[in-house]
């Protein structure tokens, strides 16, 4: 597959923004780190050596968060629509509810996908907002179980990835910080875009995505593995995570961890080497640690969560 190994992202503008999920070895939750304790290093794709680069970061307290749910309600998911409306309407409770604060300025939508041929306006249905940004918890809630339609129609994953990230990407207002959870079968049999082309374009806007894969177990496997791909490499291009749920057992371990993930994330930037050319793809790679008295780097045991690489796009 010429995607699975590929640094998806694309940096269009002079600073690479990375987002750093920073946990201990068993998932734990680490004392608070400073800028010193990270070392990001990348190079060129086929280049042997990666040189270190000059950091800048920012706590996740710091920022306002942006975030967003996006539910399949194609053909596909008939069978598990209203347990995937159930499921969206928890996660807003025990993740956005919980990380959400007003005084900073945080703010989340709510939004379908699907395309049914016949409607007025087919391509709307690749991203229909049922709720724009708001503070309003109940008003999230309200707007994923609230049915404005039945389960129908084509299945266009990629396209409402990203449409949702150029939601995130056309936000006024400066620098924020982005999660989205995408609720979904998994299947993708539209061509609106594909996870090549979504995954660039969710890498530019530094946006960790989430994937909860509905899709029960006794479908055909090979279908089955399909779509669970598709969502395992979207949230892997992006540095976000992916987890199975047929059914609704595992979600409060779920919710929980997403919520960790949220609570330890560090936002680190520099600025693009001016070497680059247009079309380079650049590997990226992170490690925690300290400099001992003899300066030399001493890595912590860690699980880091972030993005592998980006792909040059200049404006010039």
């Amino acid at each position: 597959d010429v995607y699975r190994d590929a640094p998806l992202f694309s940096s269009e503008i002079s600073v690479v923004n990375i987002t750093v999920v920073a946990l201990g070895r068993n998932g734990e939750p680490l004392p608070r780190l400073g800028k010193q304790n990270f070392k990001v290093e990348e190079k060129k794709i086929r280049e042997k050596n990666f040189r270190e680069v000059e950091i800048k970061m920012e706590l996740p307290e710091q920022l306002p968060l942006r975030g967003g749910v996006i539910i399949d309600t194609s053909g596909s998911t008939a069978e598990q629509f209203l347990y995937q409306l159930d499921v969206a309407s928890e996660l807003v409770k025990w993740i956005i509810r919980k990380i959400s604060n007003k005084n900073r300025g945080d703010k989340f939508f709510v939004a379908e996908f699907y395309y049914e041929p016949l409607d007025q306006d087919p391509a709307k249905g690749v991203f229909t907002l049922k709720q724009d940004w708001t503070d309003d918890i109940n008003a999230l809630i309200g707007a994923i179980i609230r049915k404005t339609k039945k389960a129908a129609g084509g299945s266009p994953l990629f396209g409402s990835v990203e449409s949702a990230t150029r939601k995130f990407r056309d936000e006024p207002g400066g620098n924020f910080a982005n999660f989205l959870i995408v609720v979904s079968d998994g299947q993708n049999n539209m061509p609106f875009s594909s996870l090549k082309s979504s995954a660039y374009l969710a890498q530019a806007a530094n946006l960790p995505i989430y994937t909860i894969g509905t899709a029960r177990h006794n479908i055909v496997p090979e279908q089955l593995a399909g779509f669970e791909r598709n969502l395992k490499q979207i949230s892997r291009f992006t540095g976000g995570r992916f987890f199975d749920l047929p059914a609704q057992n595992k979600l409060p371990e779920i919710a929980k961890q997403i919520l960790l993930d949220l609570k330890n994330q560090y936002h680190l930037s520099y600025k693009l080497s001016p070497d680059y050319k247009n079309g380079d793809e650049v590997q990226i790679k992170v490690g925690i640690g300290n400099t001992d008295q003899n300066g030399k780097w001493r890595q912590m045991p860690a699980k880091l969560l972030h993005r592998n690489g980006y792909r040059v796009i200049r404006q010039d």
